[in-house]
């Protein structure tokens, strides 16, 4: 197996204690024990901000979410 550190160089390693407050989902290989995971914060998120959006215009809206959060 190859570890490449290149790959780590620029990495910023942040802390944070957070509470949730909505559902979450926290799922991942084990299926005993909940996991958070980037993508999970990533769609609590996603599903905030199209809340608060407040937007009839979609396309925009798309638009403005794949700016921030990616595609």
């Amino acid at each position: 197996m190859n570890f490449y550190i290149k790959h780590y160089e620029n990495v910023i390693e942040k802390e944070f204690d957070v509470k949730v407050i909505t559902s979450l989902f926290l799922g991942g290989a084990d299926k005993v024990s909940a996991e958070l995971r980037t993508a999970s914060v990533k769609g609590l998120l996603r599903f905030w901000w199209r809340s608060i959006y407040g937007s009839d215009d979609i396309s925009k809206m798309k638009k403005n979410e794949e700016t921030i959060f990616g595609t």
